[in-house]
C-alpha cells in the first residue's frame, strides 16, 4: 500500500470519526452522550455549530479522500485541527471540565494528526 493510500484511508476513517462525533455533539444527552459525561443542558445553538463544524470537517475529509494526491495545505489544516481537538479536550480534562473518556476518543484524533503530519513531511522530503 503507497503512502497515498494510506493517507486516503485515513482521510475516510476520520470521515466516519467525524460523522459519528457531530452526532454526539449534536445530541449530548444520547446514550452515548451521557457515557462521555457531556453536558446534556447545552443550549441548542452550540450544539447545532459544533456539530456542524465537525460534520463540515468530516465531509471534507471525505472529499480529500476522493483526490487522487489529497491537496497538501488542506491535509495540513486538517492535522492542525485534529491536534488542536486533542489539545482542547486535555486541558478541559485537566480543569475537570471533562471526563477521561473524552480524552481517549481524541487521542483518535491525535493519532490522525501525527500520522498526517507524518505524511507531509515525507512528501516533502520526496520533492
Amino acid at each position: 500500500m503507497s503512502r497515498v493510500d494510506l493517507v486516503r484511508a485515513s482521510l475516510w476513517i476520520s470521515f466516519a470519526f467525524n460523522l459519528f462525533a457531530a452526532y454526539i455533539f449534536a445530541d449530548p444527552s444520547s446514550a452515548i452522550g451521557a457515557w462521555l459525561d457531556l453536558p446534556a443542558d447545552t443550549h441548542p445553538l452550540y450544539r447545532a455549530l459544533a456539530a456542524y463544524l465537525i460534520a463540515a470537517f468530516g465531509l471534507s475529509y471525505g472529499w480529500l479522500a476522493r483526490q487522487e494526491d489529497p491537496h497538501q495545505p488542506l491535509l495540513a489544516f486538517g492535522a492542525f485541527g485534529k491536534a488542536g481537538v486533542f489539545a482542547v479536550a486535555t486541558l478541559l480534562w485537566w480543569n475537570d471540565a471533562a471526563s477521561g473518556l473524552v480524552v481517549g476518543l481524541a487521542s483518535g484524533d491525535l493519532a490522525l494528526a501525527l500520522f498526517w503530519f507524518w505524511a507531509l513531511l515525507v512528501a516533502q522530503m520526496m520533492r
